[in-house]
């Protein structure tokens, strides 16, 4: 037996003492007498297993009796001191993965439609927003899975595949962000030389050495990590980090770690100090100007580019500190800290560029305006409506909103009697009741709209036969006549608060009754589970009085807002409710949720 076998055979107090139980957990043979009397080879191998079984066994954080098993997928739980609250939590992630993929798209279009903003900074700009975008659809979409259908389970490959993706990218934004501060530096600086340093050429390259550099020091953090040996398949987290991932292997960790230490500060350290190093230059330049106003026209150049710089430090900043004292802190922070890490960024940045730079403030409002004619040509060049079909339109629209509002009126009521009378609930809330509701709804909102459409249609039509709509709005078409439209204007704003007002005013007392029976239960888990029945139809409230509300606004505006603003908004309230009502509910229902699997099985 060698001197290091030996060494640390005598640290171990009674090496060969060990108990025949304990060496058949480790799949050895025969007992230990029988071994020191057998050959100088028997003798010899049998106690060097033993000795490397105890030395591993010293350098193990896993219990005795651990084992690595075959594992093909990995369990994401997300929250693990918060699981009731994922649904709620869901909303507002959603919004701003929205949000983040709706803005960047934007920007993208703007500046590929935009002949003035085809140049170096923006490319660059596009090349963030495009990493941006790849971040968020590798990170949200799994964790809302995970919120709405309780898809907890993901691949080995793809969760690998995640982990490189995750890494590479968000350090090829750290490096953009740096290349768009030597853009800042050079053009302030050395503003004679910038159309022959930053050419397109120049960009090409950047994005070429962005993705070369980051994608090869990174891709070895996921190839270490699928080598090891694992010992669970649960892993603490909505996503597959590097650490999160490496905690469950049986093997030691400590070179995944410091690799991962050592790239991570090196590629965004070096970036940030390279940051630093360009603003520093770009301050002593702008300090020297003597020109009045010249000092805050060259930094309001850089503002944009640095306020994003300051939300992605201190998003990783905050980040990195609660990893560190995550002893101190619910293992929950860190979690959700890494989600909004690749969320408000990319949600910002094109928020943040479009505000500050006018060329793609103006950029964005061209591309309104040529939304706007898409809508009126409707892809096929479909703009005469006949007059019929204008009014019956108008008709629709005008009942069916309405009905949408009376609907969440009885399903208030719904809610009222299941939580203040729940033992009278199934027989208030019968088959019957339901039709003579449906009954109630047409009803009143078919009597009461009828003469919105039926005042315009009586009215002469002697100007333009253009409405300047997508759709055929009540007063829209009424500034197109030579008569007076106050009676028109009149009735529609009575019909419409009386119906809507009042659906809302009673939606607000059911759930104050609601509330107040709610708020007088002892038990708490019953008060949470009461309110949870009411989510989903607050969320939908929310989300139908919300833009109502803003649409609303907007037309008292005026001449404040640009006339597309109100014209998109009233397109986007007969799209957004009914594209998330069955979302909100398939998400927050047990029984749905269970019914769209089983569909989904079949």
């Amino acid at each position: 037996m060698n001197e290091e076998h030996l060494s640390q055979a005598d640290n171990v107090p009674n090496l060969m003492s060990i108990s025949q139980e304990h060496c058949e957990g480790f799949g050895c043979r025969g007992g230990g007498q029988d071994q020191v009397n057998g050959s100088e080879h028997d003798q010899e191998e049998p106690q060097d297993f033993l000795v490397s079984v105890m030395i591993r066994r010293q350098h193990m954080e896993a219990p005795k009796n651990t084992s690595s098993i075959p594992v093909s997928e990995f369990l994401l739980i997300c929250f693990p001191n918060y699981q009731t609250w994922q649904h709620w939590l869901s909303l507002p992630l959603s919004l701003l993965f929205l949000l983040a993929m709706g803005a960047n798209a934007t920007l993208l279009i703007t500046i590929r439609m935009e002949a003035s903003l085809h140049e170096p900074m923006y490319y660059l700009l596009s090349l963030l927003s495009l990493l941006d975008i790849v971040l968020c659809l590798t990170v949200i979409p799994k964790v809302l899975a995970i919120f709405w259908f309780d898809n907890k389970s993901i691949s080995f490959s793809a969760c690998f595949l995640q982990m490189f993706i995750m890494n590479s990218f968000l350090t090829m934004e750290s490096c953009t962000f740096m290349v768009m501060a030597y853009d800042r530096y050079v053009a302030i600086c050395k503003p004679l030389q910038y159309p022959s340093i930053i050419t397109d050429q120049f960009v090409a390259r950047a994005a070429i050495f962005v993705a070369t550099r980051n994608g090869i020091l990174t891709m070895p953090i996921p190839i270490l990590s699928s080598q090891l040996r694992y010992c669970a398949s649960v892993i603490k987290n909505c996503i597959c980090t590097n650490m999160s991932v490496s905690k469950l292997s049986c093997d030691d960790i400590t070179f995944n770690q410091l690799y991962q230490f050592v790239i991570g500060w090196t590629l965004l350290g070096s970036d940030l100090i390279l940051i630093i190093l360009s603003y520093s230059f770009i301050l002593k330049a702008v300090l020297r100007i003597k020109a009045e106003g010249a000092v805050a026209k060259a930094l309001g150049t850089c503002s944009s580019h640095f306020i994003l710089i300051l939300f992605f430090s201190t998003v990783l900043l905050v980040l990195v500190i609660t990893n560190l004292a995550r002893e101190r802190i619910p293992p929950d922070v860190p979690i959700l800290l890494n989600i909004l890490h690749h969320l408000i960024p990319p949600a910002l940045n094109p928020i943040v560029y479009g505000v500050r730079t006018r060329e793609i403030k103006q950029g964005i409002w061209n591309l309104l305006r040529r939304l706007k004619e898409v809508l009126l040509i409707f892809w096929f060049n479909m703009k005469p409506i006949s007059f019929v079909g204008c009014f019956l339109q108008m008709f629709i629209m005008n009942t069916f909103l309405p009905m949408e509002s009376s609907t969440f009126l009885v399903m208030a009521y719904d809610r009222y009697v299941a939580i203040c009378h729940p033992l009278r609930y199934p027989s208030i809330i019968t088959e019957q009741f339901v039709i003579n509701a449906a009954i109630f709804i047409v009803l009143r909102n078919l009597l009461a709209t009828l003469p919105t459409p039926v005042l315009a249609a009586r009215l002469n039509y002697c100007t333009s036969n253009v409405v300047e709509n997508c759709i055929c709005a009540n007063i829209s078409v009424a500034k197109l006549s030579c008569g007076d439209i106050h009676l028109n204007k009149l009735y529609q704003f009575v019909s419409v608060w009386c119906l809507l007002g009042s659906d809302l005013v009673l939606i607000l007392l059911s759930y104050c009754f609601i509330l107040r029976v709610v708020m007088s239960q002892q038990s708490g888990g019953a008060v949470t589970k009461a309110l949870s029945t009411c989510g989903s139809h607050l969320i939908l409230i929310l989300f139908f009085y919300t833009l109502l509300l803003v649409f609303i606004f907007t037309n008292k505006a005026g001449k404040k807002i640009p006339s597309e603003v109100p014209i998109l908004l009233n397109v986007l309230h007969h799209l957004i409710p009914p594209a998330l009502n069955p979302i909100v509910y398939g998400v927050r229902t047990q029984e749905i949720k269970q019914g769209i699997i089983k569909l989904l099985k079949h």
